[in-house]
């Protein structure tokens, strides 16, 4: 048996240290001890309630967007009027404007909880340009908003870049905080229903569902993911 120089405690004749307070028995001996590697702490953090509410409510803003333009397309909602400039504009009439009014509300609700979920960045403003490009699309679509006598809906081009930004925004964090392979493709997928939603926007009347899909797939990995 060594008796320990330190502790005065005996150990087996083979230690190389004293198994009550590790004093090295033999001279050179090496004590090698494995620190534990501390949790990654993603710097970027998703409250769970609100996103998933936010996601609950784009599922269903979504699905219900082929319905608001079957209705505006069959029942008589959609009106001719003069615009300053001489021509003719297609507007959406009461019927039309309270259901549009009623999901963009709905929409509106679920882009100000995602926003809310999001934590641990300094980006998170950005974020604030896809409820105003929402906004600014309803006013696009609930009226005629022309800026000069060619035409060009200045303010729904300019909603649609807003979308863009503040939708790529959403996607980009939702790919860093989940770091999940189908939160990815996910992702790639909501970039893509922004870009074409923005710049062609009568899409979403068939392209809703998709997205709709999508956030069901996120919906998924939220609950997996996020606690």
């Amino acid at each position: 048996m060594r008796k320990c120089p330190r502790c005065g405690m005996e150990n087996p004749d083979d230690a190389y240290f004293c198994r009550y307070c590790y004093y090295p028995l033999v001279e050179g001996a090496v004590l090698k001890v494995e620190v534990p590697r501390a949790e990654k702490s993603p710097r970027i953090r998703l409250s769970r309630g609100p996103l998933l509410t936010s996601l609950v409510l784009n599922i269903v803003y979504h699905v219900s967007l082929p319905f608001i333009f079957s209705i505006m397309l069959h029942q008589n909602v959609i009106v001719i009027v003069n615009t300053p400039y001489g021509g003719a504009t297609p507007v959406i009439g009461g019927t039309g404007l309270s259901f549009l009014t009623l999901f963009t509300l709905l929409e509106l609700a679920a882009a100000a909880l995602g926003g809310a979920a999001i934590k641990g960045t300094e980006r998170g403003f950005l974020y604030v340009l896809y409820p105003l490009g929402l906004l600014g699309q309803f006013f696009s679509f609930s009226s005629f908003v022309y800026s000069n006598p060619l035409g060009l809906n200045i303010l729904g081009i300019v909603s649609g870049v807003a979308i863009i930004a503040g939708g790529s925004f959403f996607s980009i964090i939702m790919r860093e905080a989940l770091e999940n392979r189908l939160a990815t493709y996910s992702t790639l997928a909501l970039l893509f229903y922004y870009f074409v939603t923005a710049t062609m926007p009568l899409s979403v009347s068939f392209l809703g569902p998709v997205n709709a899909v999508v956030s069901a797939v996120l919906l998924y990995v939220v609950t997996k993911e996020v606690r």
